[in-house]
């Protein structure tokens, strides 16, 4: 009985070790098939962004959309309209109207955006902005007016190489300062901006970021290791260039 039971214990000790093996195998196959569902996802919605940006130009003799515009009744972002009933309400809890925005139509009718899952890969450090607005993406302001959309308006035909000019990237930016972020509890929220000056573009995808082209292709751009955001560094938030570049922004 002694020798059974030891040798059962011996089987126990080895299929446990088998396991072991198997998982240690398999885990790093399953973290690979995630990743790429995820790139996928994030593809056909910046592809998805593109087309409805392509849209918008051919009917408006080539010129890009406002990054935000002040309306009577509140805000149009370019991925949607904020009433401005909503504006004391609490982030995370505001509801956009997204056909508003000026794309809105456009991207309903290039078959709409999902949420980039890779956004969310840790969601006890997301920090939501609206309720139904969590893409992950941000538009190059520079085509927009700027920061609040009071600049002049680019057409396509300005630059040179279309190939070399991002429209929309994987985008997002470290909160620090709104509850329940704070400095030691630094969270990732969705942005919607991408810039010369801020630190916006999420290389999420191995240390990339997934870009809209002006031409109509998605790539993969990889950060300026000295724009690293040190205040969460495993997200990966940065620049392509320093401060004041804008490379790949139309420059």
């Amino acid at each position: 009985m002694n020798a059974r039971r030891a040798f059962t214990l011996l089987e126990l000790l080895v299929v446990i070790a088998v396991i072991a093996v198997l998982c240690a195998l398999l885990l790093p196959l399953f973290q690979d098939a995630r990743e790429s569902a995820w790139r996928a996802v994030s593809t056909h919605s910046l592809q998805q962004l593109g087309a409805a940006g392509a849209l918008y130009r051919a009917e408006h003799d080539g010129e890009f959309w406002r990054y935000r515009e002040m309306a009577p009744d509140g805000v149009i972002w370019w991925f949607g309209f904020e009433p401005a009933a909503s504006a004391g309400d609490r982030e995370g809890t505001r509801t956009l109207n997204l056909s508003r925005g000026p794309l809105g139509p456009y991207v309903i009718a290039s078959g709409g955006v999902r949420t980039d899952p890779a956004l969310l890969r840790e969601p006890n450090r997301h920090k939501p902005k609206f309720q139904n607005c969590n893409y992950g993406y941000g538009y190059n302001s520079h085509l927009g007016g700027g920061a609040m959309g009071l600049g002049a308006l680019p057409r396509a035909l300005q630059f040179e190489r279309f190939t070399e000019v991002v429209v929309f990237a994987t985008s997002a930016q470290v909160n620090t300062f709104q509850p329940p972020a704070s400095a030691k509890n630094p969270m990732l929220e969705e942005f919607y901006l991408i810039n010369d000056r801020e630190t916006t573009i999420h290389f999420r995808f191995g240390g990339k970021a997934l870009c809209s082209m002006l031409d109509g292709s998605v790539r993969e751009l990889p950060m300026d290791p000295t724009t690293l955001d040190r205040r969460m560094p495993k997200a990966n938030i940065g620049r392509f260039a320093p401060v004041g570049s804008r490379r790949y922004l139309g420059e």
